[in-house]
C-alpha cells in the first residue's frame, strides 16, 4: 500500500503554544491521545476546541458504552472506505 503524508499543516501537542496548547490540555482531560482527526484544525485553536467537544459529547453522552461507539465509529469508517 502506499502511503501519502498529508499536505495539511499541523501543530502537534508537543509543539503548541498559546490558546492551541490550551485547547489541547482541555481536550486531553477528557481523551489524552490527541490524534490527527483534531489536530488537522490546528491553525485554529477554536477549532480544535469545537471539534474536542464534538467528539467527548459522542463517545460520552447516551446509553451505549464508550467501547460500543467506538467499534460503531471504526464500522462506519471501514464501510465508508475511509482512509483515516
Amino acid at each position: 500500500m502506499n502511503v501519502r503524508k498529508a499536505r495539511i499543516q499541523v501543530i502537534s501537542r508537543r509543539l503548541a503554544t498559546g490558546d492551541l496548547h490550551l485547547a489541547y490540555s482541555d481536550l486531553a482531560r477528557h481523551a489524552p491521545r490527541i490524534g490527527y482527526v483534531v489536530q488537522i484544525f490546528s491553525l485554529r485553536a477554536k477549532l480544535v476546541r469545537l471539534v474536542g467537544l464534538f467528539f467527548t459529547e459522542v463517545l460520552g453522552a447516551g446509553t451505549l458504552s464508550r467501547q460500543d461507539k467506538e467499534i460503531l465509529c471504526v464500522v462506519t469508517s471501514r464501510t465508508g472506505k475511509c482512509k483515516y
